[in-house]
């Protein structure tokens, strides 16, 4: 987990040590009425532009050219996970955005522990909303263009908008923001609406306070999920498989 979180220009900026394995969610949503920022004729639309860098990971000492990992950044009805100095590594296309409700992004990279430069590493891209439940995923090279240490050391959230301050009808809500770093990053205790995890058109992402072969403590964050109707408990280990499912919860 990171340390210290503090506000700066507008984004929330987070430390900790230095690692190539991250694991960040948080939930979007354009409310009715309102444009997406950047260069869209009007509601609904994305526009064509490079709008939005919703997460952006960067190591301190390189800045925000070399190694730097944006997950989403928003170019026009494209979401891409790429940066400055690492390149594209996948990307999204907007069809599974859904317009005036909450959309929750998970994304969980991992670069190859022994040869983060030139061997596999892993990408897992989650989307879950009114739609559906939508997943993704790639075994890019996540260092292919990068410079040692092959580490990020901040992350950001909400870390760029363009015309964000320049028109009071542009607003797109951030919310519900989780992130874990380093090793086990993926292991993740979740909520959902259906006892299927895949069927979910929620879910909400519990903060874990202690993990062990038999017992797993976590603190309920229940998001846009409502507890007082049929809810069901979801565990995913460390190498991002969901074992342990279907556990209803009694509100």
């Amino acid at each position: 987990h990171p340390t210290n979180p503090q506000l700066n220009s507008g984004r929330m900026e987070c430390d900790f040590t230095a690692t190539n394995e991250i694991l960040v969610s948080y939930a979007l949503k354009c409310p009715d009425g309102k444009k997406w920022t950047g260069n869209g004729a009007g509601e609904e639309d994305f526009g064509t532009d490079s709008n939005f860098k919703f997460f952006w990971l960067i190591d301190t000492a390189l800045g925000s050219a070399i190694n730097d990992l944006v997950m989403f950044s928003n170019v026009g009805t494209t979401f891409y996970i790429h940066g400055n100095g690492l390149g594209t590594l996948d990307t999204f296309a907007t069809t599974w955005w859904q317009w005036d409700v909450w959309n929750r992004v998970l994304i969980w990279v991992k670069a190859n522990a022994a040869n983060p430069s030139g061997a596999a590493g892993n990408l897992f891209i989650q989307i879950i909303n009114a739609n559906g439940y939508h997943q993704q995923l790639a075994t890019p090279i996540v260092f292919a263009t990068g410079q040692s240490p092959y580490t990020w050391n901040q992350g950001m959230f909400a870390a760029w908008a363009r015309n964000a301050a320049l028109d009071s009808n542009r607003k797109v809500l951030m919310d519900d923001c989780y992130l874990a770093v380093g090793g086990n990053a993926a292991a993740r205790v979740e909520l959902g609406n259906n006892a299927v995890y895949g069927s979910c058109t929620k879910l909400a992402l519990c903060e874990v306070t202690s993990w062990a072969d038999n017992r797993i403590q976590a603190v309920i964050h229940a998001g846009d999920l409502t507890l007082s109707a049929a809810t069901w408990m979801f565990i995913t280990l460390p190498d991002n498989s969901t074992q342990f499912s279907g556990q209803v919860v009694t509100p």
